[in-house]
């Protein structure tokens, strides 16, 4: 996020709070569908400005968002705003993949490593922390690969149904029922694969590649205009 879109997401969080709980439900529905849009992170604070300053107009007058709407619906409200706004290229979408990819990489690698502190604290091996290779299981290795994918099609799921009301997703039970999914998923990749391990990393080399990942993860930031 550059720094005008920092200012305006900051802005725009401050004005959203004056937004009432009758008109709260349906602008927060239409914002998560915002942010799964194919546009840029600029594009979409500028749309939720415009929508914060209609739906505060609207306050003024003692009316709701549902009388703005009118005979439209919140979704085909959002599609028309964004069929007017330019879509991210193949480039930005590209570097915005390997940004997500680089950060969540980079938490997953930061607890590792804490992990393997950890383990040779825990055996009084402190003193060999530049020589300890920490062991990697099969389990662990493919929740690696697997959880940057994960995170983005649960982020889609959730974008793109915001306005959806069927059993799959009520609004009470989408990110629970779909958090839990998640982790049976990994922790039965690890009582299935069990703790084999398939190869070592030296923390060392370790901490070197989080603090790559990371730089990496900044790199593609200042890629995003």
């Amino acid at each position: 996020m550059d720094k005008r879109t920092k200012e305006l997401n900051r802005q725009n969080n401050e004005l959203d709070k004056k937004i009432d709980s009758q008109n709260n439900a349906v602008y927060t529905d239409m914002i998560c569908y915002l942010r799964g849009a194919n546009i840029s992170e600029y594009n979409q604070e500028r749309v939720r400005q415009d929508l914060i300053e209609m739906i505060l107009s609207a306050q003024s007058r003692g009316e709701s968002i549902r009388d703005i709407l009118g005979e439209n619906d919140s979704q085909s409200f959002c599609d028309a705003i964004i069929e007017n706004l330019p879509g991210r290229t193949i480039k930005e979408r590209i570097v915005d993949g390997f940004d997500i990819a680089f950060i969540i990489l980079s938490i997953m690698g930061m607890f590792f490593i804490v992990e393997g502190m950890v383990e040779l604290l825990i055996d009084h091996r402190w003193n060999q922390i530049l020589e300890y290779r920490k062991p990697v299981s099969i389990g662990e290795a493919v929740i690696f690969v697997g959880t940057p994918i994960l995170v983005c099609t649960i982020f889609e799921l959730i974008t793109k149904n915001a306005f959806k009301t069927d059993l799959f997703r009520e609004k009470c039970g989408i990110k629970s029922f779909l958090f839990a999914v998640a982790m049976i998923i990994c922790f039965s990749i690890i009582l299935v694969l069990g703790k084999k391990v398939i190869f070592t990393v030296n923390l060392l080399l370790a901490c070197i590649i989080v603090i790559g990942l990371y730089l990496g993860h900044r790199v593609m930031k200042g890629l995003q205009k």
